[in-house]
């Protein structure tokens, strides 16, 4: 579980630090949001794991489908609009998974998880 938990927080760090090198050279303000799409596919191998060593746990095939779900959709409509303020809600998504692995790893009570080496 200690290797998990430091997997995701580099894979969360990444776009954090891309993001503050950005106010020193502006093309990091690009990578950024790019190298999100490193930390999802991480924390969907990740979550994909932690299923497979606790199939019990409901929480874990919750966030494997609204993920899966959610590449699905980008890579099937790549010709979102941007400007169209209706699509924004649908970048809002891969943050709110972000957090809510990070709170399953990080913060569940379930001992199956946390006594996982």
């Amino acid at each position: 579980m200690k290797l998990i938990k430091i997997a995701n927080t580099i894979a969360i760090g990444i776009p954090f630090l891309l993001f503050l090198i950005g106010f020193i050279d502006s093309d990091f303000f690009l990578y950024a949001p790019i190298s999100l799409i490193f930390t999802g596919a991480v924390q969907t191998i990740i979550a994909f794991i932690l299923w497979m060593k606790n199939r019990k746990s409901a929480l874990i095939p919750f966030y494997l489908l609204f993920s899966i779900t959610f590449f699905a959709i980008f890579f099937l409509f790549r010709d979102f609009n941007l400007d169209d303020v209706f699509n924004y809600p649908f970048w809002i998504l891969p943050i709110l998974l972000t957090l809510y692995l990070t709170v399953i790893i990080h913060f569940s009570k379930n001992e199956s998880f946390q006594n996982q080496k």
